[in-house]
């Protein structure tokens, strides 16, 4: 059996409302579009289901992607690529009720979609709002031992627990999700080198 291709992409398409078009983007995966919507609100705009920043696992069997509904949130959904037997493409909201946040984007993964990390504004930390982005990470235990139970942890810290006085960007994530690539120009999670105003770090992964 030859090879397929899966690529997932962010897709606008163009619904005609009154005084012009409104672009809804939905994540697509080949021909397949998740949250992909055509009705539009009273005011002509996308409802509840404009989506972006698509991420997919090595092997393709998740995606990952940002879903803007009254806030901006980060969905896990598996594909059933390779899949042996019925499957039901089923979404996971991953933000809900987690970090109290008014927009989380931009997921990366895991290779084997176990680990998935985001940005988050506005996040809510042990009752402190946070003014400023900052990275979450989210176990969502695929293909864990049994006993795993999901959970999401903020993951640009200093050595004592404190959150990051500045803004921290997420960069990437290792294949076997051990370690988190981030940078931030807070002046608490290290001293700053001279001449470097944004300098990355090399996070280990807590609950690997």
């Amino acid at each position: 059996m030859a090879n397929k291709l899966a690529v997932a992409i962010t897709s606008s398409e163009s619904t005609i409302v009154t005084g012009g078009r409104e672009k809804c983007a939905s994540c697509c995966l080949n021909a397949f579009c998740f949250c992909k919507t055509s009705v539009m609100n009273a005011k002509g705009r996308c409802p509840t289901l404009n989506c972006e920043h698509p991420s997919i696992t090595a092997d393709a069997t998740y995606v990952a992607y940002s879903c803007r509904g009254q806030e901006m949130e980060v969905y896990l959904q598996n594909t059933c690529i390779g899949a042996s037997g019925s499957c039901t493409s089923v979404a996971w909201q991953l933000t809900t009720g987690v970090t109290k946040a008014n927009s989380s984007n931009r997921p990366r993964f895991s290779a084997d979609g176990r680990f998935v990390a985001y940005v988050t504004f506005n996040a809510v930390i042990s009752g402190q709002t946070l003014a400023n982005p900052t990275v979450f990470l989210h176990d969502a235990c695929t293909g864990a031992p049994s006993g795993c139970a999901p959970q999401t942890i903020p993951a640009c810290l200093a050595s004592d627990g404190a959150i990051a006085d500045a803004a921290c960007s997420l960069d990437g994530i290792s294949s076997d999700g051990k370690y988190i690539l981030i940078s931030s120009p807070a002046t608490n999670l290290s001293p700053l080198p001279g001449g470097v105003a944004n300098p990355s770090y090399v996070v280990t992964n807590p609950l690997n």
